[in-house]
């Protein structure tokens, strides 16, 4: 499944997503980057980051111009829909990460941060995820919040990577008694 995986996240930059790219990528992020092989997970998560910045590339003259984009925002929606409804407090490592990183790249590719993919290749800012209201979950922030808390190390410090990159406007932080 990874060398049809490449075949997608590997074609011109300048070609259009199918709908069928879409529905495979999906398939891959659930049923494929979730292994207890490292390595594996290793050229899943690389192959999956190329194909974000793939998505990115594409869409991206679009969503500087406030053109629709029902098809990402209807894949990253589902996307994050899954990641979401597959981590828990305490899941194992092997199994948390790669949703972590996930949501990780969605964040870096199309929230509110300058991306250096390397020295010579830096995506400004999009904000598309919070114009079109993804990783707006209450549920997802608090389970961010919560694994603050965790016993894994990386798992707090991803949280928080994530958690950081929130908006200060971001409706939970104006509510005194979530805060406090």
């Amino acid at each position: 499944m990874l060398d049809a995986f490449q075949l997608i996240e590997a074609s011109n930059w300048t070609e259009p997503i199918h709908a069928f790219e879409y529905e495979f990528a999906t398939k891959f992020i659930k049923d494929c980057i979730v292994t207890t092989f490292p390595d594996y997970r290793q050229k899943f998560m690389k192959s999956l980051h190329h194909f974000f910045i793939r998505l990115r590339t594409i869409n991206y003259k679009d969503i500087k111009k406030n053109k629709p984009v029902e098809p990402l925002v209807a894949f990253l929606t589902n996307v994050i829909d899954h990641c979401q409804h597959n981590l828990y407090l305490d899941k194992p490592i092997e199994g948390s990460f790669p949703l972590f990183d996930v949501l990780k790249i969605i964040q870096e590719l199309f929230g509110g941060i300058e991306y250096h993919l390397n020295k010579s290749r830096i995506f400004e800012p999009l904000n598309f995820l919070q114009r079109v209201g993804l990783l707006e979950s209450r549920s997802l922030f608090n389970f961010l919040v919560n694994s603050l808390k965790s016993s894994w190390a990386n798992v707090r410090r991803t949280a928080f990577e994530l958690l950081a990159r929130y908006a200060d406007s971001y409706q939970a932080f104006q509510d005194p008694k979530f805060v406090n």
